[in-house]
């Protein structure tokens, strides 16, 4: 497969592509309750509005944080399209997906609070929220931690040296 002595380059190409679906995991899935959603289930209204101002900032800001995720993956996806290639923009979509995926689990514990570790019983999925939670720490491992993200995002984004 490939030339010889392109082994490396061949492997960083299929390491960008894992990246691009493991960053995806930052999206919120269509038909899928949103964190908003989830959070009026959990806590209610007031007045129009999330009960729990703390909670009400943290999920305004993962909204927000999520939206501009959706956009920037949707730019690099159309320069991809015009010949541009991914390249190092997949490192940038694996490591931000991935942290706003953690957050959005951890908004998720939050809200079901101590019932949220619950691991038996069809009530509670059979522990789905947990080990999801649980999951998303690995995510952030598989296909190059955070840490060699943010190493490939400064050398090749940033041009830090």
């Amino acid at each position: 497969m490939g030339e010889v002595d392109q082994g490396w380059t061949i492997a960083k190409y299929l390491l960008t592509h894992e990246r691009e679906m493991i960053g995806g995991m930052g999206r919120t899935a269509a038909g899928q309750k949103t964190l908003a959603q989830l959070a009026v289930d959990a806590v209610g209204l007031e007045h129009g509005r999330l009960a729990d101002s703390m909670l009400r900032s943290q999920v305004a800001r993962w909204d927000l944080d999520a939206k501009a995720f959706e956009l920037t993956a949707e730019r690099v996806v159309d320069e991809a399209k015009a010949g541009q290639g991914v390249g190092a923009a997949s490192a940038m979509l694996k490591y931000y997906g991935t942290e706003l995926n953690k957050r959005r689990y951890e908004l998720l514990m939050a809200l079901n609070g101590s019932d949220a570790m619950v691991w038996e019983g069809e009530a509670w999925n059979d522990g789905d929220l947990p080990r999801q939670w649980l999951r998303t720490k690995g995510n952030s491992i598989e296909g190059g931690t955070s840490e060699i993200q943010l190493n490939v995002i400064a050398k090749n984004i940033l041009g830090l040296g």
